[in-house]
């Protein structure tokens, strides 16, 4: 397992510095950095400190192209109580989140969630964390149908394994914070003016 990740660590330092691509040795990276253990302690403080020249060249360059963003957020009160996150009530409470996700939606940005997930098996984690059964987790909302009751669907863009669980409203009031990003010159879309295009909250 050390020499497995040991490899998997040296190869990546290998990639950004020809230095090490220079040399004759054709054991396994992980035997030769394992033969000089200073070498291996100096590589992984230039790769995990953003030292190493090449990759710091490339943050540079990302935070250039990065400039004039930002990224806005808006907070959400989240009270897990039955009395709050049954279905109707939760549909009631998560009033705001939708107005605030419809509103990023219609803008043409994804909306980024912080949100407490309960029901873990539609987020196929429920294997691995079969003694948790909700868990705080970030995610992006990416888009949204309307289901025959006139209920909003909202679709996602998950991390865990490409699995992308949709988001009922009857889940919203689980959201504890909303995220945007703006360019330059864009108005903060988290909170707008009314839109009569938005779907009104169904009764």
């Amino acid at each position: 397992k050390i020499k497995a990740v040991v490899d998997g660590v040296v190869g990546n330092e290998r990639l950004f510095n020809p230095a090490l691509t220079a040399s004759q040795d054709w054991r396994s990276p992980a035997a030769k950095f394992l033969d000089a253990p200073d070498q291996v302690q100096e590589a992984l403080k230039r790769l995990f400190s953003g030292t190493e020249e090449s990759i710091a060249s490339q943050r540079n360059q990302v935070k250039n192209l990065l400039r004039g963003f930002k990224v806005s957020s808006r907070r959400f009160r989240y009270a897990p109580s039955p009395r709050l996150t049954g279905a109707a009530s939760c549909r009631k409470q998560g009033a705001d989140r939708k107005a605030a996700l419809l509103a990023l939606l219609s803008a043409g940005r994804p909306a980024g969630v912080g949100m407490n997930l309960k029901g873990l098996a539609a987020w196929h984690w429920s294997q691995r964390l079969n003694f948790i059964e909700d868990v705080w987790h970030a995610f992006l909302i990416t888009g949204y149908d309307m289901a025959s009751d006139g209920r909003i669907i909202f679709h996602t863009r998950n991390s865990w394994e490409g699995h992308n669980p949709e988001v009922l409203e009857d889940e919203l009031c689980r959201i504890s914070k909303v995220y945007s990003v703006e360019a330059p010159g864009e108005q903060d879309a988290l909170y707008p003016k009314p839109n009569p295009s938005v779907p009104p909250l169904p009764d």
